[in-house]
């Protein structure tokens, strides 16, 4: 092997994205990049590093990031190459070694918003494209978006136009055999790689969003290597890809007066269809101007009209790049299968409108909310209390909850769930709202965040694990006998025996064992482990849940609404009794605040935490609504049993969450 082990962490899941990131005396970089990724609200990562023979300290500092934050991965890996082998070979290492389908480029300059490996996952899930890549706002010498364009496997003959942060299928990198280690080429083996794509019939997908940034410095590749060696790389290119750059594309005859916008690559993003056009003619000066829709490998040509510019971009979200454009048309439109496009020209004297009827274009991302637009965030808190024993990052400090509700106060309309759920019912939802929930009833709720809420006058509900009040959840119980026991963690169930010892940073396994199993065997199971182990319970009282008086409390105040969190936060299967989990959790609830419980959250909440039956059984039970976990933002169509939260976690400052929102709404 080329390389050394610097670092190994494994855990007992299997990745579904492994995270490659390349790292060459990045020092000052590679710690925000990791805290990047870090903070993504997809799972199931691994991270591998690849350090090409730094000569500063970086592979050091990676090595010391990796021991403190390595458990929120399925896996990490440290690789340090024996000598210095270039970008190439350094991407190479990483994927080759990969133990996930999907791999995420990235290099240690570079930082990824929250949702980005999550959102480009979505596109590729939906879709039969080899990669998916995102707009990038770039910082330093030039603040701009880049990565924006859609894709256009033609276009890539007058250049590359896509960066090396994407997110790549490795069936295909096995394929096209990644990156080419020629050294020639270094800088631009993005570039060859995505031809290589294309040679084998591939494409990539756009998600047109901002979800990461690139700071560009003295130090980078495309500064010290491209620039200087630009003639070089492009006769090798031109040489080692030649049936590809002498490939011509046949144009219909066009009469050169008149103006030509194709359409042939587009996005269903959210509410809008997503579109991007190319003129034949864009010099033209006359008002005859002509749509051209690809349908069946052939242009139909339609007449369409002539709208001021500012018109345009007012009204109609269109935008002029380069020899084309960009059209966001409203998805209604397209469902009815009639769409005006409105086109402008220089000329702005004249305005025309004309409408064009039936036709179809095919949409390689499919997003299942057909006519939805995001309309609202629900954020999802915890606790608010200073971190001191955090296993699960759920700890925000009051002093930055406190600066987070200056924010949202600032930027956006809070409202109250019950408000939000009308809307959604009524289809009248208002754009750019907050909802503000906490999860599990915490002590520290009712002490630390409602003087917060109450001073800023602001909304939020609090989602009650009605069977724990004033005790403790069974979560900061195994934590506890996890801390408190120094050697071995073993017991018996159903005949099968379990030993785990502590010292192997194993927390996270016990944990999901403990989750899967039903409540009539969990709940004895602690009793007996605090008993064998003799577990201090003092420790344990910071994490109480509130009693009934706080909850009453919080109910007769106009501000604050109670929901239902289930008894004993426990996954919702039919072994753990759904009749006594939602029905009458909800019957509990309104016996100590006498009022209707509409609304219920359901614990732990992804999808492998409950099922149909589940929903059915709380629409039985006379809920209005359910929340789930899913990482995204309310749509104006969706699903009220079905709501999703944005979690807001340990570290968030209110710039950050502020900017995660952002990227949702």
């Amino acid at each position: 092997m080329e390389f050394n082990t610097i670092f190994a962490y494994n855990s007992s899941y299997i990745p579904t994205v492994t995270v490659v990131i390349s790292l060459y005396n990045y020092k000052n970089f590679i710690i925000p990049c990791l805290a990047s990724v870090f903070e993504q609200t997809f799972e199931k990562l691994e991270i591998i590093i690849v350090d090409d023979c730094s000569s500063d300290s970086s592979c050091d500092v990676t090595h010391e990031w990796l021991r403190k934050y390595s458990s929120r991965f399925v896996s990490t890996f440290l690789l340090k190459h024996k000598f210095n082998m270039g970008p190439s070979q350094t991407r190479n290492t990483g994927w080759e070694n990969a133990n996930a389908e999907y791999i995420f480029i990235l290099d240690a300059d570079d930082i990824i918003y929250p949702t980005c490996i999550s959102k480009l996952l979505t596109a590729l899930c939906n879709s039969q494209a080899s990669f998916a890549y995102c707009e990038i706002s770039q910082k330093g010498k030039n603040n701009q978006v880049c990565n924006s364009t859609l894709w256009e496997d033609k276009k890539l003959k007058t250049g590359n136009y896509i960066a090396v942060t994407s997110l790549i299928r490795k069936d295909i990198l096995k394929k096209v055999r990644g990156y080419d280690v020629n050294i020639n080429l270094t800088g631009w083996e993005d570039y060859d790689l995505w031809i290589k794509i294309v040679r084998l019939g591939g494409y990539g997908i756009l998600v047109p969003q901002i979800l990461a940034e690139y700071y560009f410095h003295d130090g980078s590749i495309t500064t010290e290597v491209v620039v200087n060696n630009l003639s070089e790389i492009l006769d090798y290119l031109l040489k080692k890809h030649n049936d590809y750059f002498s490939k011509k594309h046949d144009f219909a005859e066009i009469p050169s007066d008149e103006i030509i916008f194709h359409i042939d690559t587009c996005i269903e993003y959210l509410s809008y269809i997503f579109i991007k056009g190319w003129a034949l003619n864009k010099n033209c000066n006359n008002n005859k101007i002509y749509l051209g829709i690809k349908e069946k490998d052939k242009y139909e040509y339609y007449s369409v009209s002539n709208m001021h510019r500012e018109d345009i971009s007012e009204k109609y979200g269109m935008s002029y790049a380069y020899n084309g454009f960009r059209c966001y048309i409203d998805k209604m439109n397209l469902m009815n299968f009639k769409v005006e496009m409105k086109i402008g020209l220089e000329d702005n004297k004249r305005v025309y409108t004309k409408k064009i009827n039936n036709f179809t274009l095919q949409l390689p991302y499919q997003n299942t909310q057909t006519n939805a637009f995001p309309v609202s965030c629900i954020l999802m808190y915890h606790r608010i209390t200073d971190s001191f024993n955090d296993p699960h990052n759920i700890c925000v400090s009051p002093d930055i909850f406190k600066q987070h509700i200056k924010m949202l106060n600032k930027y956006y309309t809070i409202i109250t769930l019950e408000d939000l759920v009308k809307g959604l019912k009524q289809k009248k939802s208002k754009c750019k709202t907050i909802c503000i929930t906490f999860d599990d009833g915490y002590i520290d709720n009712y002490s630390n965040a409602v003087p917060i809420l109450k001073e800023y006058n602001t909304h939020a509900i609090f989602f009650i694990t009605v069977g724990r009040l004033h005790a403790n959840l069974w979560i900061d119980r195994l934590y506890q006998i996890y801390k408190q026991v120094n050697d071995i963690i073993d017991f018996n169930i159903n005949n099968k025996g379990y030993s785990f010892a502590t010292s192997e940073n194993n927390y996270y396994q016990i944990f999901e064992l403990f989750k899967s199993f039903p409540r009539k065997i969990r709940d004895p199971l602690l009793n007996n482990l605090e008993q064998k182990y003799d577990i201090n319970r003092e420790k344990l009282n910071r994490c109480k849940l509130m009693s009934s008086e706080n909850i009453i409390e919080l109910s007769q105040n106009e501000l604050f609404e109670i929901g239902s969190h289930g008894m004993t936060h426990s996954r919702l299967t039919s072994e753990n009794d759904l009749n006594y989990e939602i029905t009458l959790a909800k019957d509990v609830l309104e016996m100590i605040i006498k009022r209707n419980i509409y609304s219920f959250a359901i614990p732990f909440g992804n999808i492998n935490d409950f099922n149909n039956e589940v929903i059915e059984k709380i629409i039985e039970s006379e809920y209005d609504c359910c929340l789930t976990t899913f990482e995204e933002p309310v749509l104006s169509d969706n699903y009220r049993m079905c709501l999703p939260r944005i979690a807001v976690k340990n570290g968030d400052s209110a710039c950050y969450l502020h900017k995660k929102i952002e990227s949702y709404l």
